[in-house]
């Protein structure tokens, strides 16, 4: 049988980690979009609210297949199909899990480029600010 200091030892970190990652707000810790795969890989399933994802960057973090057990998340989107697929592919990921959803489109204009295909009509989604109210 473990002794309760042993097992408190045990547990602790776990306890750590989930509450560390419990909740992801981009406009506080903006240098999470810059951890690698593998470190979202190991801890992703952990996330439970993500607020503020608003840059490619942010939302290409996210949609690591292990960050599958989002209750509430806080997504915009410009107007390039890249950051729309990913911002579904995240929501389609996070069905079953997902209780609170603002998704809207950014009022700024993305490069010709990058939004030559689009997967959703972005000007028919609301303006995040106007719509969310984390």
């Amino acid at each position: 049988m473990l002794s309760h200091a042993h097992a408190s030892q045990r547990h602790g970190p776990v306890f750590f980690m989930s509450a560390t990652w419990f909740e992801i707000d981009f406009d506080v810790h903006p240098r999470f979009a810059e951890l690698p795969p593998d470190i979202v890989g190991k801890h992703g399933h952990h996330i439970r609210i993500v607020r503020n994802a608003k840059l490619l960057p942010q939302i290409s973090v996210l949609a690591h297949s292990r960050v599958n057990q989002l209750s509430r998340l806080y997504v915009e989107t410009t107007a390039t199909a890249k950051q729309n697929v990913l911002a579904y592919e995240i929501v389609a990921r996070n069905t079953s899990t997902l209780k609170y959803l603002c998704l809207g489109s950014s009022p700024s204009h993305a490069k010709t480029t990058d939004s030559l295909a689009h997967y959703v009509f972005t000007p028919g989604l609301a303006r995040f600010s106007d719509a969310c109210k984390p």
